[in-house]
């Protein structure tokens, strides 16, 4: 009775940690869409420029602190608080002239979500690093000019009108995609939030594509060769 109880209030703690989470980063996000929007003016864009360094540092600190306090909590109890908590790190993309026009998404928590699922998909198996590169592809095409903008939008690109042809095949193979493995969905969660927070180098040096190691694609004839990581190997345009 007494364990049954100690892990009721354990989730209940929890659960007013996501809600807080949630809050700030609704707050934060808000902030940070005014403050894209407000660098874009002439007068605005001039003020940031002067203090550009000082932002720059405030943005770094941002991306430190809630990863780290993400990592914290994923050490201490084996998940996150909130995968929103990451997303305080992009909040000083809208800040920084030199980034802010980087992300265009604006639904932080549904972009994370989509990271996350990604990894989980391809990648649950994998060794740490292969979840990583698999992630960093992502990312990767979201700063490609020649791949939509969000996360979410990279993820779910093509399958819209031929079934099993898109460029994740999980998001269209037409089976249930509710992640059954908690333990591997929960470490897919905290390695998508310190991807997209910016904290953890990409092991594949900038590739967009990938493919497993027991296939040969015809399109990787056209592409250059990059590392094997796990049983991935990763590409990019020639």
């Amino acid at each position: 009775m007494t364990a049954t109880r100690s892990k009721r209030q354990t989730e209940g703690k929890f659960t007013v940690l996501n809600a807080l989470g949630r809050l700030v980063w609704l707050v934060i996000g808000g902030l940070a869409a005014g403050c894209r929007a407000l660098y874009r003016t002439g007068p605005v864009q001039t003020a940031l420029g002067r203090c550009r360094q000082g932002l720059i540092r405030l943005g770094r600190g941002i991306v430190t602190g809630a990863s780290t306090a993400n990592s914290w909590f994923y050490r201490r109890f084996g998940r996150t608080i909130t995968l929103g908590l990451a997303g305080l790190g992009f909040a000083s993309f809208a800040l920084v002239p030199d980034f802010g026009w980087l992300y265009q998404g604006v639904d932080w928590e549904s972009d994370l979500d989509c990271l996350a699922m990604n990894i989980y998909h391809e990648a649950r198996n994998e060794p740490k690093a292969g979840r990583l590169a698999v992630g960093h592809v992502v990312m990767n095409r979201v700063f490609d000019r020649r791949f939509p903008g969000t996360v979410c939008e990279v993820v779910m690109q093509g399958g819209q009108e031929r079934h099993n042809y898109c460029q994740f095949s999980w998001w269209c193979d037409g089976k249930d995609d509710q992640p059954l493995n908690q333990k591997a969905w929960v470490e897919s969660q905290y390695l998508a939030s310190r991807i997209f927070a910016g904290t953890d180098k990409d092991p594949t040096g900038g590739a967009l594509w990938y493919h497993a190691d027991y296939v040969n694609p015809s399109w990787s004839k056209a592409m250059a060769e990059g590392p094997q990581i796990g049983r991935h190997k990763f590409y990019q345009r020639r």
